[in-house]
């Protein structure tokens, strides 16, 4: 379960097309940590689920491969998320990133790096890490 608090709405908004590894992340965020997670599964409307749910999301995670390759329309999707939900933790996926980084001086617009495929543990590093910037802040 999250840490007491840390998630106050318990809703995760995780952005991701179905494959095995996302699938996996999405049935632990709902086993493992006790949290709400709404899933949209076509990127055409990622935008309009962000808009409209940005306000019930205590945290984002966004699968970069599903965006098939298209960095820059990742790029926008994910400085869009930034400055719609400032204060909340994001987490990204990807088979590009070559190691997990949970430093949080990382300069892009999210907080956590997860390379995939994502193991039980490193998902729970990464919701740790997530729990104290929704407690603490960044």
């Amino acid at each position: 379960m999250a840490p007491e608090g840390a998630f106050v709405t318990r809703q995760v908004l995780f952005f991701a097309q179905p494959c095995f590894n996302t699938q996996n992340v999405e049935r632990w965020l709902e086993g493992m940590f006790d949290l709400r997670v709404m899933v949209p599964r076509n990127t055409t409307f990622y935008h309009e689920w962000l808009f409209r749910y940005a306000t019930e999301a205590g945290l984002i995670i966004i699968d970069k491969d599903s965006f098939g390759g298209e960095q820059s329309s990742f790029q926008r999707f994910a400085k869009t998320a930034r400055e719609m939900c400032e204060e909340v933790p994001m987490i990204v996926l990807s088979r590009d990133f070559r190691v997990n980084d949970f430093d949080l001086s990382w300069s892009d617009n999210w907080d956590v790096s997860l390379q995939s495929p994502v193991s039980q543990h490193t998902l729970g590093l990464a919701i740790e890490v997530a729990s104290d910037i929704a407690i603490n802040g960044r």
